[in-house]
């Protein structure tokens, strides 16, 4: 990468507030930084946002929708892909309240990933049947969301600098991670995803999460495409079970690329100096508990001494597994992704609720192997533990007016 890459020297890039306006016939609220950025723990209110597509349609024909990068992408060719596709919309946004956030199925959807299967006339069509189906789904449920797009980052989202992975990050021919392409790579698919708009002209999709970043230089190039977008846009990581940055290691824990292994707070303090005004804050996700745990904590004890990283995280969607989210491919008899789902819903409902409580996140959700029924449990999870801090905080209260002497005040 070059070092010290300057934005004002990228060609196209302008700084400018993120689009949010008029919703048109579609009641939406956008995100609002000063709740969802902020994880101090002033928002009493849980937010939730769609878990994965492609889980779901494997689970329902792993024959055709085969964990591939692409493999379920081709849902979008015929009827029946497109119903199924439907209905997993319709059930999250069945277990969507206001202010959560209802997600395109679009990851994936970019000019490379697409090429691979064959199917990269389609970038256009596809990610536009993206935004009509969850448009569709959140108008027919009256409920008042927010329409997000899922972006997949450059390269392969676990082994970016393996030269054997089918998706390389591009270079310069000096051999240099060239950020500039890279940046460039997400203009199309960003494109289509914004030109639905409604009858005033605005687009649907209101935030963009450029998600599962594996390395430094893959959230940075989604930093300039974002700010390049005018919209608003969220950068998440996924990180190995040991805390680091997964693309940073490989399945053995050695060190692989450029950086060395890369904390998380790393990554975000080299990241923030590509952001501008549309970042909403950073997330984690596609990581098991384990993994997301140490890297937080690693981040809090490093928030300590450098202000700039205290309250970076306000996103947390996980895996509903503790393998190594490398991990995708392994099917049980009955169709399961059986490394992707070790972890039952109530379960992993109870441990993201607590280790959001405890790094004040209450934007929560699931990623690979999870479904609506996790999203329910979430909320179950939450309430309950928010009910029972209530029900202690009264009882103190209680008692601390029972120990003051008539007459004290």
């Amino acid at each position: 990468m070059k070092a010290g890459l300057n934005l004002s020297m990228v060609p196209g890039l302008e700084f400018s507030t993120p689009t949010i306006g008029l919703e048109g016939s579609l009641s939406g609220i956008p995100f609002d930084r000063t709740e969802t950025s902020s994880v101090s723990g002033t928002d009493s209110q849980l937010k939730l946002l769609f878990g994965p597509f492609g889980s779901v349609l494997k689970r329902l024909n792993p024959a055709k929708y085969n964990h591939t990068l692409t493999g379920w992408s081709s849902a979008f060719l015929d009827k029946e892909g497109l119903d199924a596709l439907a209905k997993v919309t319709d059930d999250y946004v069945g277990q969507l309240q206001a202010r959560d956030y209802a997600v395109t199925p679009s990851f994936g959807l970019d000019h490379e990933r697409l090429k691979q299967k064959g199917l990269e006339q389609h970038v256009e069509e596809f990610n536009r049947k993206a935004v009509d189906i969850v448009v569709k789904s959140v108008q027919a449920s009256g409920k008042s969301l927010s329409i997000a797009s899922y972006v997949a980052p450059v390269g392969d989202t676990h082994q970016p600098y393996d030269p054997d992975s089918r998706l390389q990050f591009p270079k310069t021919t000096g051999g240099e991670l060239d950020i500039d392409a890279a940046a460039n790579y997400h203009a199309r698919q960003i494109n289509a995803l914004l030109s639905v708009k409604d009858n005033l002209g605005m687009s649907y999709v209101k935030t963009f999460f450029f998600e599962t970043n594996a390395t430094v230089e893959q959230p940075i190039a989604a930093a300039i495409a974002g700010e390049r977008s005018k919209t608003s846009y969220i950068i998440s990581f996924v990180v190995d079970n040991d805390g680091y940055l997964i693309g940073t290691t490989d399945v053995d824990g050695n060190t692989v690329g450029p950086r060395g292994k890369v904390t998380l707070a790393e990554a975000i303090k080299e990241v923030s100096r590509y952001t501008g005004s549309g970042l909403v804050t950073y997330g984690i996700n596609c990581s098991s508990y384990d993994g997301a745990k140490k890297a937080l904590g690693e981040l809090r004890r490093v928030s300590i001494t450098d202000e700039s990283l205290k309250n970076k995280i306000g996103i947390l969607y996980l895996n509903a597994s503790d393998h190594d989210p490398r991990v995708h491919d392994k099917h049980d008899a009955k169709g399961h992704l059986d490394k992707h789902e070790n972890v039952e819903p109530k379960e992993f409902a109870r441990r993201i609720v607590e280790l959001g409580r405890e790094y004040g996140i209450k934007t929560l959700g699931v990623c690979c192997g999870g479904d609506a029924a996790y999203l329910a449990e979430i909320r179950k999870a939450y309430n309950n533990l928010a009910a029972g801090s209530s029900a202690k905080a009264t009882v103190a209260a209680i008692k601390h007016d029972a120990q003051v002497p008539v007459g004290a005040f």
